[in-house]
């Protein structure tokens, strides 16, 4: 599907580099994981906020039909309700204030 290869990222500040090994820069991403064995009727849309170590949080929203409508319309909701609205700077606090959990 075409929408499988969209993503999107951005760097964001964090307020609390002990957390991200010391990092003062976070990668947040908006992107889609392909159907795996047992979900082939469903993809995920995945915001990932990444750290240049392994410490790494996401939301995922599940998209039940793996139909390009589907996965369009929740590519389009997590990206303006979730990752357009994510500010400058954040931190682990803030994340799990807003639905992040650790990955």
């Amino acid at each position: 599907m075409a929408w499988s290869k969209q993503e999107l990222s951005k760097t964001v500040k964090v307020s609390d580099p002990w957390n991200w090994y010391d990092e003062d820069e976070i990668q947040i991403r908006l992107y889609c994981l392909l159907p795996r064995a047992g979900w082939e009727n469903a993809s995920t849309i995945r915001v990932l906020a990444d750290s240049a170590d392994d410490f790494m949080m996401c939301i995922d929203i599940c998209c039940q039909r793996d139909s390009e409508v589907c996965v369009k319309y929740t590519y389009d909701f997590a990206k303006k309700y979730i990752f357009d609205t994510i500010p400058d700077e954040v931190s682990v606090d803030w994340l799990l204030e807003h639905g992040f959990y650790y990955f």
